[in-house]
């Protein structure tokens, strides 16, 4: 997959607005991961993809894929994998409206939780979200940090990794 800067995600997204306009759809999609780090909170300059979850699916899926062969990129530049990390108490910011589509995004509290949870060591990206992130939110110890994440996530779904990283980072 290929990586996309702002201006691509923006582009992308604007033609998503208008194939759905041509259908007829009004939709609503809620972005996580990347893709807020990218365009919401300016952590980044780019992404691979827009981790998101859709409705209606069917109609954004079928948009997303005309977006993709108009464009000649993979139809996953906008999926919704991240299903399995939203959390009972999905906290999303209405982050632009446009005609046809609506863009929630994650508010940062809940981006951070959602980093830490997933903490995958060997994305040199999520790091550096977790380092943006304890840094943007002001957390400064793995308590604080702990009372974020257990506003989304029961204990029980962390893994001890996450513990390690956050006293490797904040030191303590």
């Amino acid at each position: 997959m290929r990586i996309m800067n702002k201006d691509e995600l923006w582009y992308c997204l604007n033609l998503l607005n208008d194939k759905l306009a041509i259908m007829g759809v009004y939709g609503e999609i809620g972005i996580y991961g990347g893709a807020v780090m990218c365009l919401v909170l300016n952590a980044r300059d780019a992404t691979e993809d827009i981790d998101a979850i859709l409705n209606p699916k069917y109609d954004i899926n079928k948009a997303v894929k005309l977006v993709a062969e108009e464009l000649g990129i993979s139809d996953n530049w906008l999926n919704d994998g991240v299903k399995g990390f939203v959390s009972e108490n999905n906290d999303l910011i209405l982050f632009n409206a446009m005609s046809n589509l609506n863009i929630y995004a994650a508010s940062p509290k809940y981006m951070f939780a959602m980093k830490s949870l997933a903490c995958r060591t060997d994305n040199k990206n999520d790091i550096e979200d977790i380092k943006f992130l304890l840094e943007y939110l002001g957390i400064t110890s793995v308590s604080q940090a702990e009372e974020v994440i257990y506003q989304y996530y029961p204990q029980k779904r962390l893994l001890p990794k996450t513990f390690y990283v956050l006293m490797e980072i904040l030191g303590g």
